[in-house]
């Protein structure tokens, strides 16, 4: 099963030169491979919501002053 991946950095794979941006489908290990090296970008986690924190300001927002 191939992975889509898409380069952060410009790459030369199998002989094709790849500018930042552009997509391409290579195997899992390959994958694994160009991520530790930091030329594409990080995987996406599964089907799980973005962590999101609230400012200091959001915080005080939540308590009104009595």
């Amino acid at each position: 099963m191939q992975e889509k991946v898409t380069f952060i950095k410009p790459h030369t794979h199998k002989d094709k030169r790849y500018p930042v941006g552009e997509s391409t489908s290579v195997s899992p290990e390959e994958a694994t491979w160009l991520r530790d090296q930091g030329v594409i970008q990080p995987k996406a986690p599964g089907k799980s919501k973005p962590v999101t924190t609230k400012t200091e300001q959001e915080n005080n927002d939540d308590h009104e002053s009595a």
